[in-house]
């Protein structure tokens, strides 16, 4: 016998441990029982523990516990011999990652949806050898030939259309590359030995380069297989461009500067396959298409790349943890208790207790009960409240919250919902008034930011730019990364009207509260989830937040500086030109 995991062995030291500190543990009980009773009384309330049973326990444990260790150890015997072939076939998978393929008209994108396509066609792979090429107007050989799948994930991770040096779609060159990257990588055909070549391409199909057909045929006729797959729609999507931080700037445009309508070229990638005697699939969302691929590749002929001897022994884990559990479940079903009488205890138990439960909830001062009526109505108003706010009700939610301010005139979440239903309401002025009294009752930190916020936004609306911009820095100071803050002080500043919104994108000041109705005390008990806060437009690159308690005019002008600045440096990242290559008309 033999162990496969001999280290688990370590845990039977464990075994005399428990021993040993289970009998010094019960004579330290008895020696304490003993003392604190007596030694004519403590052998009389004991009189129902069985000492054998208690010992038997113990023991049921400890042979449990070993069966289970020697279990984990894997105890193995016999001993057999049996050869491991590995067949595959070597693949190259070419994926492009132009600019069109960064359109969206599937989500998240084409690249994104191909890269986890080809994700679940590695995870069923076995035994074939794959690279990776990527390619838009040049190709690049992220990773030649490999069986190691964990670091072709990795490579597929990084690529990007910045990964290439020259943008627009060049097939040629891509193939040609994974065709070189054979010669220099592959298994080297001889007499009882013919190796499987494929390449797996996968794009939208927007070829701007010639002679990629005439390549295909080529290779084709050498036995490289070729199959593609198609990603995108007919209808086709813009290409859009976003910052480093992944907000969207802008989208492609043309050289006559009409924007850019990437389509799937479905017919070109289909004569490619049929040029290099493959198979098209057109990928979508929640299809088999990487399946297909792999069932398609299985069809070929594979070729043995290595073959090994391996000894195989049979497996007796199985049986030492079956003993654990039968030895552990005669420990659970085991008491330690002797047989003797049992004890009555009264038919009328149980109802003394809830009869003790009811004159206990009986003996609340009326004047308490009388005060949680109130708050409990004051909740309710409240919640109806913020379902009228929600349906687009102003007027309703604006009587709701007053009659819940009659209940709960200290709460700083009645005034703050007061103060979006003034809003609601276009009454700005009594808005903000509800708004400082909030502020007075000490509410918490979000609840306290989405009230600032709020109340800037109605100073900006009653022309009292000062008091706008004093709470917008209070706003910041309770959370300096606030992206919908910045924009507004920027806005605010810009703005001749000082509303702090763009027109097109300006947002109600009573956002929706979540539904409290199912339990309207807790609810009360977190304000922060009742109402969210008013946001601007979409939010653009902000620099690091300040760290100073107040924001001065000087420091947002710094903010629109930095803001410029980082624009600038993305604009000349998007506009990079093709490197040596010849310009393009097209550079998607």
């Amino acid at each position: 016998m033999r162990f496969a995991n001999p280290e688990w062995l370590q845990l039977l030291w464990l075994v005399p441990v428990l021993l040993v500190l289970s009998w010094l543990t019960a004579r330290a009980k008895a020696r304490r029982l003993s003392k604190g009773l007596g030694e004519r009384l403590a052998p009389f309330l004991a009189r129902n523990a069985s000492p054998g049973r208690k010992r038997l326990r113990m023991v049921l444990r400890l042979v449990g516990l070993t069966f289970a260790i020697l279990g984990l150890a894997r105890p193995q015997m016999g001993k057999g011999q049996s050869e491991i072939k590995v067949r595959g076939v070597e693949m190259m998978v070419v994926l492009d990652v132009s600019t069109s393929m960064l359109a969206e008209d599937i989500k998240p994108s084409r690249l994104q949806f191909a890269k986890a396509e080809l994700a679940r066609l590695f995870d069923m792979l076995s035994g074939d050898k794959v690279g990776l090429v990527g390619f838009a107007g040049s190709a690049l050989l992220l990773s030649p030939l490999t069986n190691d799948i964990t670091s072709l994930k990795m490579f597929l991770d990084s690529l990007s259309p910045y990964s290439i040096e020259s943008q627009g779609t060049d097939f040629a060159r891509a193939l040609q590359e994974a065709h070189d990257a054979f010669e220099r990588g592959g298994v080297e055909d001889d007499d009882q030995v013919r190796t499987t070549r494929v390449i797996l391409v996968l794009s939208d199909g927007e070829d701007q380069e010639k002679g990629a057909l005439e390549l295909a045929k080529k290779f084709s006729g050498e036995g490289v297989k070729i199959f593609t797959m198609a990603f995108g729609t007919e209808r086709g999507g813009m290409i859009p461009i976003r910052d480093e931080r992944g907000y969207l700037r802008s989208y492609k445009k043309d050289r006559n500067g009409k924007e850019v309508i990437s389509q799937v070229k479905g017919e070109f990638l289909k004569d490619l396959a049929r040029a290099g005697g493959g198979a098209f699939h057109f990928a979508s969302f929640g299809g088999n298409e990487a399946r297909a691929i792999k069932e398609d590749i299985d069809r070929l002929q594979k070729a043995e790349f290595a073959s090994s001897m391996s000894t195989q022994y049979e497996e007796k884990f199985q049986l030492f943890l079956l003993l654990a559990l039968v030895f552990l479940a005669f420990d659970l079903l085991l008491g330690e208790r002797a047989p003797g009488e049992r004890v009555w205890r009264g038919r009328f138990e149980s109802g003394l207790s809830a009869l003790a439960v009811m004159l206990a909830l009986g003996g609340v001062a009326p004047e308490a009960r009388a005060g949680a009526v109130d708050e409990f109505r004051g909740i309710r108003e409240n919640n109806r409240a913020v379902g009228d706010l929600k349906s687009e009700k102003p007027v309703e939610a604006l009587d709701g919250f007053s009659k819940a301010l009659g209940d709960l005139p200290d709460d700083p979440t009645v005034h703050y919902n007061l103060g979006t239903s003034f809003q609601a309401n276009k009454d700005a002025a009594k808005a903000a008034s509800e708004y400082d009294v909030a502020l007075t009752l000490k509410p918490a930190p979000e609840l306290a930011f989405k009230i600032n916020f709020n109340r800037a936004l109605a100073y900006a609306e009653l022309k009292k730019y000062d008091e706008a911009l004093s709470a917008f820095q209070a706003a910041l100071k309770l959370k300096p990364d606030s992206k919908e803050v910045k924009k507004n002080i920027e806005l605010l500043l810009q703005s001749g009207d000082g509303d702090g919104q763009s027109d097109n994108q300006q947002q109600k000041p009573n956002d929706k509260p979540d539904d409290k109705s199912k339990d309207p005390k807790q609810n009360q008990q977190q304000p922060n989830q009742q109402q969210q806060p008013q946001t601007g437009p979409t939010p653009k690159p902000t620099p690091r937040p300040f760290k100073s308690e107040q924001l001065s005019q000087q420091d947002v002008g710094r903010i629109l500086e930095e803001l410029k600045r980082q624009e600038d440096q993305i604009r000349e990242k998007m506009q990079r030109e093709g490197g040596k290559d010849a310009p393009r008309d097209k550079d998607w």
